[in-house]
């Protein structure tokens, strides 16, 4: 403090010419920066017009290529979508009128951008599915022309010639004889499904001829009306508006500015002379500061004797805690712990003292280390310790953020407990399900009593120490009130009153970990019932599967279900392969169930797709369907793939409940496949190699 006045008493006068150059420069500085915002902002509105209209030209050219990527569209959505909220980030000059009126537009922009895009993506969906179709026509024609010249059959013949009409209506792309056609689709359809003669080969061919030829109508008047109201929507009225007001606004803000330069001005002389008079009153009271120095080090260094017995108090009772807790700065440097930190994380004192804390916690930033939550502690020997962290802000009048108590609660028996009763709950696999609902129970109700247990011990001990707290903040509260004034920014007052702070919020930290001790116990209870009675119901689904079946084209089958991930595979750019036996087109199997196992196996190949880019290997990813005939009572569907591949010490554990290489994800769908392939008693196989990246699930089934 001493060199501090003795320094402005000799440089008053060239700081405060310093001082009036600096703030000059920033308010210049501040104009330009102003500036610069003003040009960015019209140059995004300029890049939003121009993404607008090469998006038009996008749907445009893409209306006429039958095979498309959709890669320039999704560019371009992504742009306009990042400039809109570019644009929804208004400069902080506007008033607020003019802010709300842009904020209004962007609204109306990116709800006129959503309804494009609704558009775009009825029109991808229906050209998938007329693409799909198209590319079948030409074979299904050849194959009903050899059909009607083999079998004497009207209705193939009937379905030939409408053939032939509907690839003279595509090449004339003439409207006129749609409703003709569609009319004559479904009156084939009907007389196929209401012929008494048994199927045949022609048949086949005339219902399948039939149902592309319906799908080549019906997307195609589809794909007309999307991209038609895709290209009328447009939203450059409304960025013509929005311009006008941010421009407007900028307007005001400079008359504004301009006037308040002039205020600026004066102000700024009247602060200078201010200033002056300020500098001669401290150099008046400079020697009156020093006569009183004296006498507060006097003060201060009994102030300190007594800091001193307080502090060792303090410290007395945070050692006697049997929970770990430590305090750091308003940066995450550790500043002091107790001992059962050190026995809780391995290290000593001195190691953790001047840390930061998101070392030992696994957490990136600071922000995610000072949320109250269960996380992972990493102690001196390399293990990762599950602990329940909670944390209070140390605060006062002169420090808004003066440092942070952080208490840990070390859950690795409550987590091993769970791990055991996951484990035990799904060992048994498919076949024991009904001996694994039974353990799961006595696993949960194991669970609930143990919680009880530890919330009982947890609040006698945490009580106790949040009366001991209470009670040493009193102590210090009437300390300070009876210890005579000292200056208020002293060091010893200072670390006095954040001593007093710290036992306060010790004290309501640990009375809010009692209360949830008591309460998040009870709603584990309740969750752990309610997951008792969802594994009697998932099990008792399991165990009855539906055994409706049915006979259906195989191929059909699966094209129907790469139509459901269309978008997803033209988003990864995988090639996706269909080759079926001639002799094992229909297939007699529960539908649905068929159908549910063949997405969850595609989802799968796509996931294992995914994560094989993700670690920066670009070749192509490739799925392909294969079934043939192994023998006279046999027959089988391989799904391959050129994904990240399975290890092979987990291959045989892919198909139990809950087991997911996924983070995030339930295991269920293999789980699933698993259940439906035993109940038709058949045998699934996979093959798989991480060092080739390629994985072959084979299924057998019974004719």
């Amino acid at each position: 403090m001493k060199l501090l006045l003795h320094s402005l008493r000799k440089f008053s006068y060239p700081l405060l010419g310093l001082l009036f150059l600096l703030f000059v420069a920033l308010f210049f500085f501040i104009q330009g920066a102003e500036t610069k915002k003003h040009i960015a902002y019209l140059e995004q509105l300029r890049q939003l017009e121009k993404q607008a209209t090469a998006y038009s030209m996008a749907l445009f050219q893409t209306r006429f290529r039958l095979r498309s990527d959709y890669d320039e569209l999704f560019t371009i959505e992504r742009a306009i979508e990042e400039l809109l909220a570019q644009l929804h980030t208004t400069p902080s000059y506007l008033n607020h009128r003019n802010i709300l009126a842009i904020h209004n537009l962007i609204e109306q922009m990116k709800i006129q951008f959503e309804e494009k895009q609704q558009h775009v993506s009825r029109f991808k969906s229906a050209k998938a599915l007329y693409g799909n179709s198209i590319r079948y026509l030409p074979l299904l024609h050849d194959q009903i022309e050899v059909a009607s010249e083999t079998y004497e059959d009207g209705i193939i013949y009937a379905t030939h010639v409408m053939t032939e009409d509907l690839l003279a209506y595509l090449a004339s792309e003439n409207n006129e004889h749609k409703e003709e056609l569609l009319e004559r689709i479904y009156r084939y359809q009907l007389m196929l499904n209401s012929t008494l003669t048994p199927q045949q080969e022609g048949h086949k061919i005339a219902r399948a001829l039939l149902r592309h030829s319906n799908q080549i109508i019906t997307n195609q008047v589809l794909m007309e009306e999307s991209i038609s109201k895709a290209l009328t929507t447009d939203f450059s009225e409304t960025t013509a508006w929005l311009r006008t007001i941010y421009l407007s606004g900028y307007k005001i803000k400079s008359e504004q500015t301009r006037f308040s330069t002039q205020l600026l001005v004066l102000f700024t002389l009247t602060l200078f002379i201010t200033l002056i008079g300020v500098v001669m009153n401290l150099r008046r009271t400079y020697q009156a500061l020093e006569q009183s120095h004296s006498t507060l080090e006097q003060r201060v260094q009994e102030r300190t004797v007594e800091l001193g017995a307080a502090k060792a108090y303090a410290e007395k009772v945070t050692h006697s805690m049997k929970e770990a807790l430590l305090v750091t700065d308003g940066e995450g440097l550790i500043l002091s712990l107790n001992p059962a930190t050190e026995q809780l994380t391995g290290y000593k004192g001195e190691q953790l003292v001047g840390q930061p804390l998101t070392h030992y916690l696994k957490a990136s930033t600071q922000e995610e280390a000072t949320q109250d939550r269960e996380t992972t502690l990493l102690t001196a020997s390399g293990l990762e310790l599950p602990i329940e962290l909670s944390h209070s802000l140390l605060e006062d009048a002169n420090h808004p953020l003066s440092g942070i108590i952080f208490v840990f609660h070390d859950i690795s028996e409550r987590k091993h407990v769970e791990q055991q009763q996951q484990f035990l709950a799904y060992q048994s696999g498919i076949s024991e399900m009904g001996v694994t609902v039974m353990h799961n129970i006595g696993n949960i109700t194991t669970g609930m009593t143990g919680n009880l247990t530890r919330l009982k011990r947890a609040r006698n001990t945490i009580d106790k120490s949040s009366s001991l707290f209470y009670k040493f903040h009193q102590d210090i509260l009437q300390l300070l009130e009876r210890s005579p004034q000292t200056e208020p920014q002293s060091e010893i007052t200072l670390t006095l009153k954040k001593s007093q702070m710290i036992f306060m919020e010790g004290s309501k930290i640990l009375r809010n970990t009692i209360e949830q001790q008591i309460d998040e116990p009870l709603g584990s209870l309740t969750t752990q019932t309610q997951q008792i009675g969802g594994l009697i119901k998932l099990h008792k689904n399991e165990t009855h599967p539906n055994s409706f079946t049915s006979t259906f084209d195989l191929h059909a089958l699966i094209v129907d279900v790469i139509a459901l991930e269309t978008q997803l595979i033209q988003e990864q750019n995988i090639q996706v392969e269909i080759n079926i036996a001639e002799n094992i087109q229909q297939i007699t199997l529960p539908r649905n169930q068929m159908m549910q196992m063949l997405v969850h196996m595609l989802q799968n190949s796509i996931t294992a797709i995914q994560d094989r880019y993700s670690r920066k290997q670009e070749p192509p990813g490739k799925i392909c369907f294969h079934s043939d005939i192994t023998g006279e009572s046999q027959w089988f569907i391989q799904i391959s793939d050129n994904g990240i591949g399975i290890p092979e010490k987990i291959q045989s554990e892919i198909f139990n409940f809950g087991y997911s290489t996924q983070q995030g994800k339930t295991g269920y769908g293999l789980h699933s496949v698993g259940n439906f392939v035993q109940s038709m008693k058949g045998k699934i196989e996979v093959e798989s190699s991480e060092e080739r990246q390629e994985t072959q699930f084979t299924i057998t089934f019974h004719r």
